[in-house]
């Protein structure tokens, strides 16, 4: 009776373990846990290793009255200012602090992410580890406090952790029905873009600078609430200048260029699937051992279930690596004309299939850099 017993609650364990891996309401929660730790183990990401510099002595940010440190931060992390993209809605935990009137403005590179906006508190910042995905930070404007990049415990999880970015620490670009205040109509729907998207279903809540023939999208207009559906798109279309609809002069550029905003919504669902495989491997790897010692097996067996997991995990990077499922461009895309010095971050193959009406894929495959 004992010994049935004993093997009933192995089966039960074993169960309750495989359950516990794989259950999609468990992601937030198994990140937090070997062998991913995210909040424990110690990250190589830029922000990380930019902060040991500053400790160091070894460089210095700089603070001026009207962006507070925000230039000295993209000019150390090497982020061109060409990548601005400037977002309206309110969809950010400074939220009080945006508006039509004011957006968000949003930098990037290949490995970071930064967030400003007028009158802030902080500047927001997502790095990207190697291994552990998006490290969330902020950095206080505060002149009087001695500047540092002090990391996320968890809050920006709630939004960054979850089935938008693929049920891992991550990325996400947000297209809402936005009305005149930049709160999103919620109750609309809302989209999660990246090159599969519809050309009609992107930018909602963002500015967008640039032509696109006949393609219509969501960016530069507001949304009515008894009807938000009912989008003046005609009206946000083909916009070269932003003057006209709030001041720019606070901002580094006055344009939230179409080719950055392209780059921006393919490069941040490429950091998750990397990120995904990541985990999903060493997931794998790590419930492998622990059956292993349960079962007596060598310590190197590696089930097929395993194998399977990890070969899943490489064709999602794959198949986002070859803009599998990618929109077909139906009109030329043309960004403001701008020297290649200052063109934002792995453009040139979108700004080429752009001009050609094509697809992007056809001339040049993701430039993430997959072996990082």
């Amino acid at each position: 009776m004992n010994a049935r017993f004993r093997i009933s609650t192995f089966a039960s364990t074993v169960i309750l373990a495989v359950w516990m891996v794989t259950s999609p309401a468990l992601a937030q929660l198994e990140v937090e846990r070997p062998p991913i730790d995210y909040l424990k183990r110690e990250t190589r990401d830029p922000v990380a290793q930019l902060q040991q510099r500053i400790d160091r002595g070894e460089v210095k940010l700089e603070f001026d009255d009207r962006q507070g440190y925000l230039a000295s931060v993209l000019q150390l992390l090497d982020i061109p200012v060409s990548s601005q993209a400037l977002v309206f809605s309110k969809t950010s935990f400074q939220l009080r602090r945006i508006a039509p009137a004011h957006p968000r403005a949003i930098y990037f590179n290949d490995d970071n992410y930064i967030g400003w906006v007028q009158q802030g508190d902080v500047v927001e910042v997502a790095s990207v580890d190697p291994e552990q995905g998006a490290i969330f930070y902020t950095l206080s404007l505060d002149p009087t406090e001695k500047p540092k990049f002090v990391r996320d415990r968890g809050q920006c999880l709630t939004c960054h952790a979850s089935s938008r970015t693929q049920g891992v620490p991550g990325h996400l670009i947000r297209s809402v029905f936005a009305e005149a205040s930049g709160q999103p109509l919620l109750g609309s729907g809302t989209f999660t873009t990246n090159h599969e998207s519809p050309f009609s279903e992107r930018w909602g809540g963002w500015y967008v600078t640039g032509t696109h023939g006949s393609m219509r999208h969501m960016g530069n207009v507001l949304a009515s609430r008894h009807e938000p559906e009912n989008l003046d798109r005609e009206s946000g279309a083909n916009v070269l200048e932003l003057s006209d609809r709030f001041r720019t002069s606070p901002y580094l550029t006055p344009h939230s260029d179409i080719v950055a905003l392209m780059v921006l919504e393919h490069q941040s669902q490429m950091h998750n699937a990397l990120t995904f495989a990541s985990y999903e491997t060493r997931s794998a790897l790590h419930y492998d051992q622990v059956m292993n010692e349960a079962l007596d097996r060598p310590a190197d067996h590696q089930s097929e279930s395993t194998d399977r997991r990890i070969a899943a995990a490489g064709e999602r990077i794959l198949r986002h690596l070859l803009f599998t499922n990618e929109f077909q461009l139906e009109s030329p895309v043309k960004e403001l004309r701008r020297s290649r010095k200052t063109s934002p971050p792995s453009a040139p193959a979108i700004r080429k299939a752009a001009r050609c009406g094509t697809s992007i894929c056809e001339l040049e495959c993701s430039s993430i850099r997959a072996a990082r």
